[in-house]
């Protein structure tokens, strides 16, 4: 027994040392080895396609009213890296339905312009002045919009409006030539996305007091810019994960499927679906009902 005893020790000296040799420890080797034991198999989180995943955010919306107007807020996971040139993501796209929003529009025009500019409803006009309200911090505005000779007077206080995203851009059609139908565009509900560091895109798509349908029409609008933008660089899926909630609500896991362009079940609504969006309206309106008795 004692001869057996020195042999196994003999042996997880030798085993300890060859393990040392190639930066382990036996604590690491036993640690490595439970850690790599199969794993209880963890419950699938279910998805929805969007027209139920619409209908379920409007009903907790409705289980749990709040003391403002809730909009419908959607986070995408794109399959893209925004750090490298070849795949940012950033543009404008117009809602059919418009996001219920009030949106204060700022221009950066003079003359003629600055007269058409007010007659499509914007909220300031100016040049010099407002470029001293800006200086001064008196940013009461949503969106910028600038024609392309007031750009030189804009630069001056670029550092101040970049990191708030009201720079003025060709490419987000906010310099423009005439004002006017920039101004309507945007008041009439234009959306702007960005994909952020993380490949994670966000907006807000209306109110959820909104029809159910005019819901599906601005996600469908939104989900064909981003598709239709695709940057070149991104490789592999584009579309990831996918998630629906309300300003303060819990957040509705969505089938990308239902949400991708490319996909032939784009913005695709079942029977099953049908059933599921007409229990969760009446779930919410029941309670609503009972509320009020």
């Amino acid at each position: 027994l004692i001869l057996n005893a020195m042999i196994e020790l003999k042996l997880a000296l030798i085993k300890s040392r060859f393990d040392l040799f190639h930066g382990r420890s036996l604590y690491s080797v036993f640690k490595h080895t439970i850690s790599s034991k199969a794993k209880p198999k963890t419950k699938q989180k279910t998805v929805y396609n969007i027209g139920p995943a619409i209908a379920m955010v409007q009903a907790n919306s409705r289980l749990k009213p709040r003391n403002f107007p809730e909009t419908l807020e959607i986070a995408i996971m794109l399959g893209i890296d925004p750090r490298k040139p070849n795949q940012t993501l950033r543009g404008m796209v117009s809602l059919p339905y418009g996001t219920g929003k009030e949106v204060r529009v700022a221009v950066f025009a003079k003359g003629d312009l600055e007269k058409e500019a007010k007659d499509a409803g914007a909220y300031r006009v100016g040049a010099d002045d407002l470029m001293m309200d800006i200086q001064m911090g008196k940013i009461d505005f949503e969106r910028l919009i600038a024609t392309p000779d007031m750009m030189p007077l804009v630069g001056r206080v670029a550092r101040i409006l970049g990191p708030r995203g009201l720079m003025p851009s060709v490419k987000l059609g906010t310099i423009v030539k005439n004002p006017g139908p920039a101004v309507k565009a945007f008041m009439g509900g234009q959306v702007e996305y960005r994909a952020y560091k993380d490949g994670q895109v966000t907006a807000g798509l209306g109110k959820v007091h909104f029809e159910h349908e005019n819901l599906m029409e601005n996600v469908r609008s939104f989900m064909i810019a981003i598709g239709t933008n695709k940057p070149e660089g991104a490789k592999g899926k584009y579309m990831k994960q996918a998630y629906l909630s309300s300003t303060m609500g819990k957040g509705v896991p969505v089938n990308v499927s239902t949400l991708d362009p490319s996909n032939v079940y784009f913005m695709y609504t079942s029977e099953q679906d049908k059933e599921i969006i007409a229990q969760e309206n009446s779930k919410g309106i029941s309670e609503e009902n009972t509320a009020a008795a």
